[in-house]
């Protein structure tokens, strides 16, 4: 895993007034680039209602955070559960696993913060429950 991910294509667009404006556009990117033909209606769209002039586009990098890959992992591990025994499924959940157990030794940051997270929706929960009972 990486520590960064593309998320859509970000377009920086000089607004009528001058500045410059980055937007993410997530709908219509492929790989972090909208397609040639999509993107050419897009500037033509974008000047022909006055909003301004499309000047490029880029791939739009998200950082990964440790939480992320954690969850990553969890959903990795989630996808496979139900795999055959000694499936190529099954071993790879079983690397996931341990990939996992690895992670969550070297990050002991994030394993306290999901626990406080559980705490407080748990004492959330009771608050409100008990609020109800009165």
């Amino acid at each position: 895993m990486s520590d960064t991910w593309i998320n859509g294509a970000a377009l920086s667009i000089r607004r009528p007034d001058g500045h410059i404006e980055v937007v993410v556009n997530t709908k219509h990117a492929v790989g972090g680039v909208i397609p040639a033909k999509l993107f050419a209606q897009m500037v033509a769209a974008t000047k022909s209602a006055g909003r301004g002039q499309i000047l490029s586009q880029r791939p739009n990098f998200v950082p990964v955070t440790p939480a992320l890959k954690r969850e990553e992992l969890v959903g990795r591990i989630r996808d496979r559960a139900e795999a055959y025994p000694g499936s190529r499924e099954w071993t790879e959940a079983r690397k996931y696993e341990q990939d996992l157990e690895a992670f969550d030794r070297t990050h002991p940051e994030v394993c306290a913060q999901i626990s406080a997270d559980r705490a407080a929706r748990t004492a959330v929960g009771v608050a409100t429950t008990l609020k109800m009972a009165d």
